[in-house]
């Protein structure tokens, strides 16, 4: 009976509910309440680029054509990437090295001069790393900390994503979005270390998927080295958090 009255619940409750019941939730973990409750002041100035699945919401304003966009973590989804290009005619640079992902990324784009796909893994280091296979073979998603506990890899190039803005003579970062699946909190980490200048920040907390003690301390302990930095949190919509350099 419970059983049946959750798929019923599933299947009228609106997705835009789900997604804040969501959203509270995760944010109760990490003791973000009241945070949350501040970014919905925000819902006049949020317009949202993508489809359902892989979209994110961002700012109305504060990019054009000059803009240096860096979408980190492509899978099979880059429908946010290619919007931020249609609205804004800005070039998109995705991050990604698993070969499932830039066969599709390479297909999808193969058309597009403003898409610059870059092989490899964001990181602390410059070097080489394994990449763990997901638990589920038919997913896309490998992770450099090893989120699902799997045992399978690959290896792949990383590079610091300093190093990477400087082989492309890029001094600041109009947009970042990262989908990195647990290497989040490192790559953060390393924006803060070399002082980048991001104006927008898109992270997905993954380890909310996949929660411990550990990795949800870790979250709120990252949000607060961006708050101490100087970014306000603009949006949440479930794991998905966005920031904006004040």
């Amino acid at each position: 009976m419970k059983t049946q009255l959750k798929r019923l619940l599933a299947n009228v409750v609106p997705m835009s509910v789900k997604l804040h019941i969501r959203s509270l939730m995760y944010c109760r973990q990490i003791g973000m309440l009241r945070a949350y409750g501040r970014t919905l002041s925000n819902s006049s100035k949020v317009q949202r680029l993508g489809n359902d699945y892989g979209g994110w919401n961002i700012p109305k304003q504060g990019l054009d054509t000059q803009s240096n966009c860096y979408c980190v973590g492509c899978g099979e989804d880059i429908s946010f990437d290619l919007a931020l290009i249609d609205t804004f005619g800005c070039v998109v640079h995705g991050v990604d090295p698993t070969p499932r992902s830039i066969d599709f990324v390479r297909k999808e784009t193969a058309n597009e001069s403003r898409y610059q796909l870059h092989e490899i893994a964001l990181w602390s280091e410059t070097g080489e790393l394994e990449f763990f296979e997901p638990l589920d073979s038919s997913h896309v998603s490998y992770s450099l900390t090893n989120l699902q506990n799997t045992t399978q890899s690959i290896k792949v190039p990383t590079q610091r994503l300093s190093e990477l803005m400087a082989s492309l003579k890029h001094d600041k970062i109009s947009l970042l979005k990262l989908d990195v699946e647990g290497a989040e909190t490192v790559i953060i980490d390393t924006v803060l270390e070399d002082d980048i200048d991001v104006d927008v920040l898109c992270v997905e907390f993954d380890e909310f998927l996949y929660p411990t003690v550990a990795r949800l301390a870790g979250i709120k302990a990252t949000v607060q080295k961006l708050t101490d930095a100087g970014y306000t949190l603009f949006w949440i919509e479930s794991s998905n958090f966005t920031f904006v350099k004040s």
